[in-house]
């Protein structure tokens, strides 16, 4: 876990003792994005932090750090776009000068 996804995963418990959010998992799911049994290669994409929220509802957050490999962003938007009925948000850790946090870049999907 890099030091961004502990910031994340810490304000992520937060939300959960607030109430907001019932529980996240980091790394625990993975999203098959191609159909091997056509003849495709398999790939997949295990996102950042898979969170459920008080309402019972998914959300996909993957947190990235400075820089975001094209590879990463493409997966990201292949998965939003194969599993529309989850809420998809990429964020990023920014870091300027002694100002440091989360904004989001990419929000896909479900939205509440």
């Amino acid at each position: 876990m890099t030091k961004p996804e502990k910031l994340w995963a810490w304000l992520c418990q937060e939300e959960k003792n607030k109430g907001l959010i019932n529980d996240f998992y980091f790394e625990q799911v993975t999203f098959y994005l191609s159909d091997p049994a056509r003849g495709t290669k398999r790939v997949s994409y295990t996102p950042d932090f898979f969170v459920i929220m008080a309402d019972g509802t998914v959300r996909i957050d993957e947190i990235k750090g400075p820089f975001i490999r094209e590879d990463s962003e493409l997966k990201f938007k292949i998965a939003a776009d194969r599993f529309p009925w989850v809420r998809w948000r990429m964020i990023q850790y920014k870091k300027r000068g002694k100002t440091t946090g989360f904004e989001t870049i990419r929000e896909l999907g479900k939205t509440y």
